[in-house]
Protein backbone atom coordinates (compact mmCIF):
# COMPACT_ATOMS: atom_id res chain seq x y z
CA UNK A 1 0.00 0.00 0.00
CA UNK A 2 3.00 2.03 0.75
CA UNK A 3 4.30 2.25 -2.97
CA UNK A 4 0.88 3.17 -4.02
CA UNK A 5 0.38 5.70 -1.94
CA UNK A 6 3.91 7.24 -2.93
CA UNK A 7 2.91 6.43 -6.59
CA UNK A 8 -0.45 8.46 -6.07
CA UNK A 9 1.96 11.63 -4.29
CA UNK A 10 4.50 11.21 -7.34
CA UNK A 11 1.67 11.70 -9.88
CA UNK A 12 0.35 14.76 -7.90
CA UNK A 13 3.52 16.60 -8.08
CA UNK A 14 3.41 15.89 -11.47
CA UNK A 15 0.04 16.88 -12.08
CA UNK A 16 0.03 19.98 -14.60
CA UNK A 17 -2.08 22.46 -12.45
CA UNK A 18 0.20 21.46 -9.33
CA UNK A 19 3.32 21.97 -11.29
CA UNK A 20 2.25 25.51 -12.71
CA UNK A 21 1.10 26.54 -9.16
CA UNK A 22 3.28 27.91 -6.58
CA UNK A 23 3.71 24.35 -5.58
CA UNK A 24 6.39 24.02 -8.15
CA UNK A 25 8.27 26.11 -7.12
CA UNK A 26 8.22 25.93 -3.15
CA UNK A 27 11.28 23.06 -2.37
CA UNK A 28 9.06 22.48 0.94
CA UNK A 29 5.63 22.55 1.87
CA UNK A 30 4.31 24.18 5.01
CA UNK A 31 0.39 24.14 6.00
CA UNK A 32 -0.74 26.98 3.32
CA UNK A 33 0.62 24.85 0.61
CA UNK A 34 -1.19 21.76 1.48
CA UNK A 35 -4.38 24.32 1.48
CA UNK A 36 -3.91 25.22 -1.75
CA UNK A 37 -3.06 21.50 -2.80
CA UNK A 38 -6.22 20.56 -1.59
CA UNK A 39 -7.96 23.73 -3.82
CA UNK A 40 -6.18 22.37 -6.63
CA UNK A 41 -7.49 18.97 -5.75
CA UNK A 42 -11.85 20.06 -4.77
CA UNK A 43 -11.19 21.86 -8.14
CA UNK A 44 -10.35 19.62 -10.81
CA UNK A 45 -12.75 16.94 -8.59
CA UNK A 46 -15.90 19.36 -8.21
CA UNK A 47 -15.35 19.07 -12.35
CA UNK A 48 -15.12 15.33 -12.46
CA UNK A 49 -17.39 13.91 -10.06
CA UNK A 50 -20.90 15.68 -10.40
CA UNK A 51 -24.03 15.24 -8.49
CA UNK A 52 -24.65 13.36 -11.60
CA UNK A 53 -21.94 11.18 -11.49
CA UNK A 54 -21.75 7.89 -9.94
CA UNK A 55 -19.25 8.50 -7.20
CA UNK A 56 -20.78 11.85 -5.84
CA UNK A 57 -22.91 10.19 -3.34
CA UNK A 58 -20.57 6.85 -2.16
CA UNK A 59 -16.97 9.15 -2.05
CA UNK A 60 -18.27 12.86 -2.17
CA UNK A 61 -16.31 15.88 -4.06
CA UNK A 62 -13.56 16.96 -1.31
CA UNK A 63 -10.44 16.35 0.27
CA UNK A 64 -9.77 17.74 3.72
CA UNK A 65 -6.17 19.93 4.22
CA UNK A 66 -5.56 17.56 6.80
CA UNK A 67 -5.53 14.26 5.07
CA UNK A 68 -3.60 15.48 2.23
CA UNK A 69 -1.06 16.95 4.71
CA UNK A 70 -0.92 13.52 6.51
CA UNK A 71 -0.85 11.40 3.23
CA UNK A 72 2.07 13.61 2.35
CA UNK A 73 4.28 13.48 5.37
CA UNK A 74 3.70 9.78 6.04
CA UNK A 75 1.07 10.83 8.93
CA UNK A 76 -0.70 7.78 7.96
CA UNK A 77 -0.69 4.83 10.46
CA UNK A 78 -0.95 1.21 9.00
CA UNK A 79 -4.26 0.48 10.16
CA UNK A 80 -6.16 3.49 7.96
CA UNK A 81 -5.05 1.22 5.03
CA UNK A 82 -8.52 -0.89 5.75
CA UNK A 83 -10.24 2.07 6.07
CA UNK A 84 -13.31 2.63 4.05
CA UNK A 85 -12.79 6.64 4.46
CA UNK A 86 -9.14 6.01 3.48
CA UNK A 87 -9.41 4.20 0.79
CA UNK A 88 -12.46 6.69 -0.56
CA UNK A 89 -9.52 9.47 -0.17
CA UNK A 90 -7.25 7.74 -2.47
CA UNK A 91 -10.07 6.80 -4.63
CA UNK A 92 -10.55 10.60 -5.03
CA UNK A 93 -6.89 11.32 -5.86
CA UNK A 94 -6.86 9.04 -8.40
CA UNK A 95 -10.26 10.60 -10.37
CA UNK A 96 -8.61 13.66 -9.62
CA UNK A 97 -5.34 12.83 -11.42
CA UNK A 98 -7.65 10.96 -14.06
CA UNK A 99 -8.12 7.56 -13.48
CA UNK A 100 -11.39 5.98 -13.42
CA UNK A 101 -10.96 5.02 -9.71
CA UNK A 102 -8.45 3.31 -7.45
CA UNK A 103 -8.19 0.51 -9.19
CA UNK A 104 -7.70 1.42 -12.39
CA UNK A 105 -4.63 3.26 -10.85
CA UNK A 106 -3.04 0.51 -9.42
CA UNK A 107 -4.43 -1.85 -12.53
CA UNK A 108 -2.72 0.87 -15.41
CA UNK A 109 0.49 1.81 -13.02
CA UNK A 110 1.08 -2.20 -11.87
CA UNK A 111 4.27 -2.48 -12.84
CA UNK A 112 5.70 0.43 -10.96
CA UNK A 113 5.18 -0.72 -7.59
CA UNK A 114 4.92 -4.33 -7.51
CA UNK A 115 9.26 -5.14 -6.30
CA UNK A 116 9.07 -8.59 -5.80
CA UNK A 117 6.91 -11.95 -6.91
CA UNK A 118 6.52 -14.81 -5.07
CA UNK A 119 6.30 -18.60 -6.30
CA UNK A 120 1.79 -17.74 -5.29
CA UNK A 121 1.53 -14.91 -7.46
CA UNK A 122 0.22 -15.19 -11.06
CA UNK A 123 -0.64 -13.09 -13.32
CA UNK A 124 -4.32 -12.68 -14.36
CA UNK A 125 -5.42 -11.67 -17.58
CA UNK A 126 -7.98 -8.57 -18.61
CA UNK A 127 -10.71 -11.50 -19.68
CA UNK A 128 -10.15 -13.18 -16.50
CA UNK A 129 -10.43 -10.09 -14.29
CA UNK A 130 -13.93 -9.20 -16.25
CA UNK A 131 -15.04 -12.61 -15.70
CA UNK A 132 -14.33 -12.85 -11.99
CA UNK A 133 -15.43 -9.13 -11.49
CA UNK A 134 -18.67 -10.08 -13.28
CA UNK A 135 -19.39 -13.14 -10.82
CA UNK A 136 -18.61 -10.79 -7.92
CA UNK A 137 -21.19 -8.03 -9.54
CA UNK A 138 -23.79 -11.09 -9.99
CA UNK A 139 -23.50 -12.88 -6.45
CA UNK A 140 -23.93 -8.97 -4.89
CA UNK A 141 -26.66 -8.00 -6.92
CA UNK A 142 -28.77 -11.87 -6.17
CA UNK A 143 -27.85 -11.32 -2.80
CA UNK A 144 -29.40 -7.58 -3.27
CA UNK A 145 -32.42 -9.06 -4.74
CA UNK A 146 -32.90 -11.49 -1.79
CA UNK A 147 -32.80 -9.26 0.40
CA UNK A 148 -35.60 -6.88 -1.18
CA UNK A 149 -37.54 -9.73 -0.63
CA UNK A 150 -37.22 -10.10 3.13
CA UNK A 151 -40.19 -8.12 3.43
CA UNK A 152 -42.22 -10.03 1.20
CA UNK A 153 -42.15 -13.42 4.02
Amino acid sequence: MKDIIESLKKEIVQHDKVKNSILGAAPVWKNNHYEVLTNIVNDGLSSKITTESEHFFSLGNSISPITIKRLYEGQIKPTAYHDLRFLKTLDKIAIFLGYDNLNHFIEVTNGTHSNTQDENSFTLTKADFNEIKNIITDCCLYEYKCMQNLDSY
